[in-house]
């Protein structure tokens, strides 16, 4: 995929549909819901090299953390792959921030931070299982499947 110059439709729809699932997935860290979305739509129309893992040193630019997320997606020990949004309010001109994404997987969070090396991440930890159940079209999920956060500080 790649990337585009942002429209206001762009912004316009990654909005509507963060607004849409906020309700949908806890975030454990800070107790309350956090919306996720897919891959495609945080990127499309997103050239913010401010929106995901801003503080990663050099920054590897937009295109590559987006390759580096769609090939950990492609994985045959990886479901999904989703971008947490962490901040959609505030402010209005700037695209959605995530310091964070979903991994759903069987494999490790030993081994889903080896696939993040490329982009540093500050971890990668597994959440309950019963977490995956809030997420939308999860929750028939296989169970030796798990959620591992993957976040930059």
């Amino acid at each position: 995929m790649s990337l585009t110059d942002p429209t206001s439709a762009d912004e316009a729809r990654i909005r509507r549909e963060i607004a849409a699932k906020s309700q949908f997935c806890p975030y454990p860290p800070h107790g309350h819901a956090a919306p996720v979305v897919s891959i495609e739509s945080f990127f499309t129309g997103n050239t913010n090299g401010s929106s995901i893992a801003v503080h990663v040193d050099p920054y590897p630019g937009l295109n590559t953390i987006c390759a580096l997320l769609t090939e950990v997606r492609g994985r045959p020990d990886v479901v999904d792959v989703l971008v947490v949004e962490i901040s959609h309010e505030e402010p209005r001109e700037s695209w959605p921030f995530s310091e964070r994404v979903y991994v759903l997987t069987s494999a490790t969070p030993g081994a889903v931070e080896e696939w993040f090396a490329p982009i540093s991440p500050t971890d990668a930890v597994e959440y309950d299982w019963g977490f995956v159940e809030h997420i939308p079209g999860m929750s028939g999920l296989a169970k030796d499947m798990r959620v591992v956060s993957v976040w930059w500080d």
